[in-house]
């Protein structure tokens, strides 16, 4: 369904304008020293821009997404900073405006409207770009799910100096997942999806243990932000250029036909230097145990924490490292969901030059839907998912009801005779000894102390 603004709606909109800023939209007026054929111009890309009050459709803006309606919104964090955020929302169009749905919330660095890490090339405002992948191979317009992406501090449209994953983007995260809840047009119930960095804010989310949050969705986070720059007090390569990456990011020019609004909030962390010198200072201290680190030691939080949990990782990482998972996944309480194996830093739907899944898993969007129907609407899934799905490194796939396995037993066929364990010299003899061929023995040591006597029995050890 498209919406047509009417001229009493576009005044609207221009007063709205000007009571947040204090100032008309730059965009919609002509600059010194342009035609005003280039002032026409200007002013029609400023009416396919989103306010709170103005949804805007695929059809007005091509980089909205099909079948959903985008406004913007600004909002106060939830530690009483000042810091405010800033929110695009997608909505599915064919809706009525007061329509209850549950929210899918991505919280993060990368949704500014001029490209992820760097300027996309855009040539007019639209909503980021970053999961259109998802919004499109869920189908999440179509099944009734509203997508909001926001602006951690210093990013994108919200103001305020980026920290890390620290206590300020903690309170970001909690202020994010409150403010979804509480729209006339969510029912409530707050799911979180991400990839990387927004993964490792549903982390965090799931630490601050918020009421509204029913379901997360981490693909190839940090479990422990320390491990990202250190090692057991070791620096890692990336350990200044990761924050500077950052800060790079953080100040990321907005497009020109951004509002007024969003253009000065975007030029906060220029304005703040100290913004830029915290960064690259807070970040260099290697003692794990340091207030800073304790912060962002999401691992050791992350006990008692109860949100169902679908988790990805892959053991080949050489980005976001897998290190601490366990950790994590042993304090967390919650109902939980994984899929780990031999990978990089890749999507679960991600596919390589040749189309080939580079995860090596069919399925991606519909089992993540399953997942999200289950605990934000509470219909009960169709197909019984694995808890966990394991690739091996011969690519083959199994099943587990947890990771690790905690308990397990092998039978192993053994030649007769006594075999005592001494330590390492009963290892070394039982991998020095040759069984015949015909005879298919298998042979396998384990540690725990004890003797065995055998007649060639199939033994559980």
């Amino acid at each position: 369904m498209r919406r047509r603004r009417t001229a009493a709606w576009a005044a609207s909109a221009v007063i709205t304008t000007f009571a947040l800023t204090g100032t008309l939209a730059g965009s919609a007026a002509a600059e010194p020293g342009t035609t005003s054929g280039s002032a026409t111009a200007a002013q029609a890309r400023s009416e396919v821009v989103a306010t709170a009050t103005g949804p805007v459709t695929h059809e007005e803006n091509d980089r909205v997404p099909k079948g959903s309606l985008w406004t913007q919104h600004y909002f106060p964090s939830s530690d009483g900073s000042g810091v405010e955020l800033h929110a695009d929302v997608l909505r599915p169009a064919d809706l009525p405006a007061d329509a209850k749905t549950p929210v899918i919330l991505s919280v993060g660095p990368y949704f500014s409207h001029a490209g992820e890490t760097a300027p996309a090339g855009w040539d007019r405002v639209g909503p980021s770009a970053r999961f259109q992948d998802f919004i499109d191979g869920a189908r999440l317009m179509e099944r009734g799910y509203t997508f909001v992406m926001v602006d951690l501090r210093g990013f994108g449209g919200s103001t305020g100096c980026l920290d890390f994953l620290g206590p300020g983007e903690q309170a970001d995260i909690k202020a994010a997942v409150e403010w979804a809840a509480s729209r006339p047009w969510s029912t409530g119930k707050v799911g979180m999806y991400g990839k990387s960095y927004d993964a490792n804010t549903g982390l965090a989310a799931n630490t601050l243990k918020l009421k509204p949050l029913r379901a997360i969705v981490s693909q190839e986070p940090t479990w422990n932000r320390y491990n990202y720059l250190y090692s057991n007090g070791v620096s890692r390569s990336n350990v200044t250029s990761t924050p500077r990456s950052y800060y790079s990011i953080a100040t990321m020019a907005p497009l020109a036909d951004d509002s007024d609004h969003y253009k000065a909030n975007a030029g906060y962390e220029k304005n703040h230097p100290e913004c830029e010198s915290d960064n690259l200072t807070n970040t260099q201290n290697p003692d794990p145990k340091s207030p800073f680190w304790r912060a962002r030691d999401f691992a050791s939080r992350a006990a008692g924490s109860q949100t169902p949990l679908f988790v990805t990782s892959g053991f080949i990482e050489d980005n976001t490292k897998p290190e601490e998972m366990q950790k994590y996944l042993a304090n967390h309480q919650g109902p939980q969901r994984g899929w780990i194996g031999q990978w990089e830093h890749v999507r679960g739907n991600e596919t390589n030059a040749s189309g080939r899944l580079k995860m090596g898993r069919a399925g991606w969007f519909d089992e993540v839907m399953r997942f999200y129907d289950q605990y934000l609407r509470g219909i009960g899934p169709s197909v019984t998912d694995p808890a966990f799905s394991l690739e091996d490194s011969l690519g083959h796939w199994r099943a587990q009801p947890t990771w690790p396995v905690t308990n397990d037993s092998y039978k192993v066929r053994l030649a007769p005779g006594q075999y005592v364990d001494d330590g390492g010299k009963a290892q070394k003899a039982a991998l020095s000894m040759t069984a015949p061929e015909s005879q298919g023995w298998d042979i396998e040591y384990a540690s725990e102390v004890g003797s065995l006597t055998t007649d060639s029995e199939d033994v559980t050890w």
